[in-house]
């Protein structure tokens, strides 16, 4: 199977070099696997003002609306992939096998706590958290932002290019004194760089699909404010079938999309065309999820330090999804604007 995108390479996968000459350049990884009743999400980012220091944190949520976070920043450890000695990935095989380890103190909260205050610094709320998990991809690796017309690279404020990973996770985490051993539970990586400004990003989302069969799909919406306040929006995304990747050239997301999760509730239904035909997704929400700030020019706070206030905020949240008749695990990244920012979205 070819992992590798059309029009990247080995080394593409593997962490970058600051060009110098990209505004706002910066580098970020993501990390999901689902198993049991809990998930895990993990974020890199390179620090804005030294890029050789990673801020990174690994989040577990539980379906009761529990959420453990490990949470901080250090000294890149290995050039093959991002993080620091307590919570990193490496890029074994490029767009095809990725390592993840912690060895960390979570700090205990929950989702309603978080909407109204981000972790404290470290108090009697906190409990280990480890975790040795392989990444193995399964099909080719999405890179929507490639499926953007060439004219429309200034319209957007995310990355240059961004790539997502479906693959098997097998590995064990463990919290405090309970461990959970995943045996190729469903999970995605993903890798971007570029210029990056969330001062200027709007209302926007992802969502991420999953399923037994090995179909898989992933869109993203990514907005931005221009300076004489009006707003664009790029909706982009695919679909896999029988280990294919197709462009999506038609995408009608739920009406909710654009709204904090409501657990354990209807979503909608995502509607995905390509050359695979038509995709009709039903989608739920679950229980499991965690509210994150995104400050500029590229911080991100675990929970909202300003409350529901927050200027521009996103939600990590797991769906149950299903898609003629085969159920599936999702992935639902809502973002979200102040309501009362000047701005028109």
């Amino acid at each position: 199977m070819q992992f590798i995108p059309d029009g990247f390479l080995p080394e593409s996968d593997m962490c970058h070099e600051d060009p110098g000459d990209t505004p706002g350049w910066s580098e970020s990884y993501a990390i999901w696997a689902y198993f049991e009743e809990h998930y895990l999400y993990m974020h890199f980012q390179r620090h804005p003002e030294d890029v050789e220091m990673w801020r990174g944190y690994a989040a577990v949520m539980r379906d009761d609306g529990t959420v453990f976070v490990a949470h901080n920043f250090g000294r890149q450890i290995s050039k093959s992939g991002p993080g620091y000695q307590q919570c990193h990935g490496v890029c074994e095989v490029p767009f095809e096998t990725f390592q993840v380890n912690i060895d960390a103190v979570a700090q205990v909260s929950n989702t309603p706590k978080l909407k109204t205050q981000s972790i404290h610094s470290i108090d009697e709320r906190s409990t280990s958290l480890m975790a040795d998990l392989k990444f193995q991809s399964v099909s080719q690796t999405y890179a929507p932002m490639s499926f953007m017309p060439k004219s429309d690279d200034n319209t957007h404020s995310n990355a240059k290019w961004t790539h997502f990973t479906p693959c098997d996770v097998s590995g064990i985490i463990k919290i405090g004194n309970k461990s959970f051993n995943l045996d190729n539970v469903p999970g995605w990586r993903d890798h971007s760089t570029g210029g990056r400004s969330f001062s200027a990003m709007g209302k926007g989302y992802m969502l991420t699909g999953l399923f037994p069969s090995g179909r898989s799909f992933m869109s993203v919406g990514v907005g931005t404010h221009n300076e004489d306040g009006s707003f664009q929006s790029v909706n982009i995304g695919g679909v896999t079938v029988d280990g294919e990747l197709k462009k999506a050239t038609l995408i009608q997301e739920p009406e909710g999309t654009y709204s904090a999760p409501k657990p354990n509730s209807d979503l909608g239904t995502f509607v995905l065309e390509s050359e695979h035909g038509r995709a009709e997704i039903s989608m739920q929400t679950t229980g499991q999820g965690v509210p994150l700030a995104l400050l500029p020019p590229n911080y991100q706070a675990i929970g909202l330090p300003d409350g529901s206030d927050q200027d521009l905020h996103y939600y990590e949240w797991r769906l149950d999804i299903e898609w003629d008749g085969e159920k599936g695990v999702g992935g639902w990244e809502p973002c979200i604007p102040n309501p009362s920012r000047s701005i028109k979205v």
